[in-house]
């Protein structure tokens, strides 16, 4: 928790660019040496951090040391009690960029003083709901959305919380990779969130990320989407999670290729290791007919973490579109192991269709019927299934 705060708070300062969660949390309880951390992340420095509780007391041991020497350049012992912990983030995070020798305006100053709730517990719950949010996962994101909801019936204010209720709506209703839930059910419900944290706070990057994402998929307003990521962006301009959905979201689907690509390598940069960025980056590379690159984006993401569903499934279809059907196969069936996802079983069915077992296509059929008796199943797996079987009139 402290880790997500200090992040949240030193992004938002315009001369220091921070490594995002994702990449950092991969470090954690591994004793990999500073060198090595800074070199992979590519950073200065590195800040670590112990904690220590007993009852309500905290102690907490910070150091910050030079990546490259591993000498110290500073480090201090905080005693606070549990109840102080709001008020102890907002030091730290003003200690760490004095010791960066962070040049700070005024507005700096009050970005990184701001507390988001005065509620350590709807804290707790609301990172609580993004640890699971970010592993992507249909259970994991039907969670986050119940601590999300639990944060704000602590904290009715708590413009951070709404974001995350927003955050989650939007990816249960992508029934193509994630969730289960209507759109005409979630996305609404998803606005109405977005719509509360900016109502609260028309500052917070976070809520314009959230909006410019509704407005995209469910009002199809992409001028107004590129608007509220263009100020997410100007407000929070290391935000990895913006640089990422105006890419492969809006830009992408715009056909505005170079400009997709440069924020999908921002979002790269900013957030090395995250598994979604670096495979969004690859899928962004096939939307641009590059598939050589895709595919080489792809492969890196899976020695990052070769037990991604989603980087194994991008991989098959970029394999697909280069022509190696097996190739694809190969990777559609690694995906398969790895999840239950329909859309990872219908693109394995077409693409067995195509190799000529056509029985995979019809069977895939049956079985997207007995699916959506329960969950949303997008048309566009039926149309992938009817073209393998050469069926145009059904397919359109």
């Amino acid at each position: 928790g402290m880790t997500e705060t200090l992040i949240n708070s030193l992004a938002q300062v315009p001369n220091l660019a921070v490594k995002a969660r994702t990449s950092v949390f991969r470090y954690k309880n591994q004793n990999t040496s500073l060198k090595i951390v800074g070199k992979e992340l590519g950073v200065q420095a590195v800040l670590t951090g112990r904690m220590v509780q007993h009852g309500d007391d905290l102690t907490l041991f910070l150091s910050l040391v030079d990546a490259t020497t591993e000498n110290q350049l500073w480090g201090k012992q905080y005693d606070q009690k549990l109840t102080d912990l709001v008020r102890l983030q907002t030091q730290i995070a003003e200690d760490v960029s004095e010791n960066l020798k962070a040049k700070l305006t005024t507005a700096d100053q009050q970005k990184l003083s701001r507390r988001y709730t005065a509620s350590p517990e709807a804290y707790r719950l609301y990172l609580q709901g993004r640890y699971l949010w970010n592993k992507r996962t249909e259970r994991d994101m039907s969670k986050s959305l119940e601590y999300f909801q639990q944060a704000v019936a602590l904290d009715p204010n708590y413009a951070l919380a709404y974001t995350g209720i927003a955050d989650a709506y939007v990816n249960l209703s992508m029934g193509f990779n994630f969730g289960p839930m209507q759109p005409s059910l979630g996305l609404p419900k998803a606005k109405e969130a977005a719509l509360k944290a900016l109502e609260i706070d028309n500052t917070l990057a976070e809520a314009h990320v959230s909006l410019a994402v509704i407005k995209e998929r469910w009002d199809w307003d992409f001028a107004t989407a590129e608007r509220e990521y263009k100020r997410a962006i100007e407000l929070k301009p290391n935000d990895a999670d913006a640089h990422h959905w105006f890419s492969n979201d809006s830009l992408a689907a715009l056909g505005q290729f170079d400009e997709a690509i440069a924020e999908g390598k921002r979002s790269v940069e900013l957030d090395p290791l995250s598994i979604v960025i670096n495979a969004d980056l690859g899928e962004t590379f096939f939307y641009a007919r590059r598939f050589d690159e895709s595919v080489a984006q792809l492969r890196k993401t899976l020695e990052i973490d070769p037990t991604s569903f989603y980087a194994h499934y991008n991989l098959g279809i970029a394999l697909q579109a280069k022509g190696d059907l097996s190739g694809a196969i190969t990777e559609y069936e690694k995906a398969k192991q790895l999840s239950d996802n329909p859309a990872v079983a219908t693109f394995w069915a077409q693409a067995k269709a195509h190799a000529g077992d056509k029985d995979a296509a019809r069977r895939m059929l049956s079985e997207l019927d007995q699916i959506s008796q329960h969950r949303e199943v997008v048309g566009y797996l039926r149309a992938l299934l009817y073209l393998s079987l050469n069926n145009k009139d059904e397919a359109l």
